[in-house]
């Protein structure tokens, strides 16, 4: 027998749909979808057990890593980054056992996922990060088959508008002091009053170097607040 929605779960439905699709455009669907907001969505869209992902099953780390590295390939800029440093961390250095020495220390509960290739952490306290006030819903990390840091996802979910704002302002500084350029490409406002002036307002910064990507946005998800999300990513050279 189906089960019909009622119509409101059904609205409701359809609104997370859309907002997922949009976000996933402009953020990076394999990403937004494996948080905590994305993963029931993904489920729903997938038919998948809840948390699971239907793009990866059943792929090996090598094919993985195959997926990734196509995946990055045209992100790629110009100049080599002058460091890779993400946050506490740096791509293509920082070990898995590092990782894990690093989540120990500071008493985190985190699992494997993605055919061991990466490792999540929920409500990460963001002082362990030098990331602000807002707590870190989701931290995931990717290793590839040697197990090098490749690539580090922050989530900060459900901020408010200035909390927002504040995040923003402090990565932008940040990045610009670590890498020592201007962004490669920004768009909106970094203010809380943009970030509230309509649902799915966004505002990012894009950092893109021959060997790096950096990706730090803030999108509107109205009762669910602003979503930070840090996306530091590992291009190979």
């Amino acid at each position: 027998m189906t089960k019909v929605a009622s119509p409101r779960r059904a609205r409701a439905l359809r609104i997370a749909k859309r907002a997922a699709i949009v976000a996933g455009a402009i953020l990076g669907v394999t990403g937004l979808l494996h948080t905590r907001l994305g993963r029931p969505l993904l489920a729903k869209l997938g038919g998948a057990a809840p948390g699971a992902c239907p793009v990866l099953v059943g792929m090996s780390p090598q094919a993985l890593e195959e997926h990734r590295v196509a995946a990055m390939k045209p992100l790629a800029g110009e100049a080599r980054a002058p460091t890779r440093a993400a946050l506490s961390f740096t791509l293509s250095a920082t070990t898995r056992g590092d990782v894990t020495a690093w989540t120990a220390a500071h008493g985190l509960a985190c699992k494997d996922q993605v055919a061991g290739t990466a490792l999540r952490c929920n409500d990460v306290d963001p002082k362990t990060l030098d990331d602000g006030t807002v707590p870190i819903d989701d931290l995931f990390f990717v290793f590839d088959p040697a197990g090098k840091l490749v690539a580090l996802d922050v989530m900060h979910q459900g901020a408010s508008p200035d909390d927002a704002s504040r995040l923003l302002d402090d990565a932008s500084a940040r990045l610009r002091r670590v890498l020592g350029v201007p962004p490669t490409s920004t768009t909106g406002d970094r203010t809380s009053t943009y970030l509230t002036s309509a649902p799915l307002a966004q505002t990012a910064i894009e950092y893109r170097f021959r060997d790096l990507a950096v990706d730090v946005s803030a999108t509107n998800f109205g009762d669910r607040g602003v979503i930070v999300r840090e996306q530091y990513r590992a291009i190979p050279d």
